[in-house]
């Protein structure tokens, strides 16, 4: 199972497994993951995960999502990507693995 491991100013303050086929994250407690920052909005992103592979999308946050340093809308996630909304910083940790293929041809 996937997780994020959560930093802010370089402090890990949570490790959360994506236990669920889609979590909402925000400011507001009704989310799935709570991060609590003024400049996060109440629905900020959500994270779907389909067997191995999640999906990370921003919903219409004001001050928007980022991966790796580019801000997205959708994002299919891979192991070790950054993800940082206001001055909280979000690693994806993936469970499986997989090696990259490539096709020629």
């Amino acid at each position: 199972m996937a997780k994020l491991i959560i930093s802010r100013n370089g402090q890990v303050e949570q490790q959360v497994q994506l236990s669920k086929e889609r979590m909402t994250l925000g400011r507001h407690p009704r989310n799935d993951i709570v991060l609590s920052h003024p400049a996060v909005s109440g629905q900020h992103a959500s994270i779907v995960t389909i067997l191995d592979d999640s999906f990370l999308e921003d919903l219409h946050s004001t001050n928007g999502t980022f991966v790796n340093g580019h801000r997205i809308g959708k994002h299919f996630l891979q192991h070790k990507d950054v993800i940082v909304m206001a001055d909280m910083q979000l690693e994806f940790l993936a469970d499986g693995i997989r090696p990259l293929t490539f096709r020629v041809g």
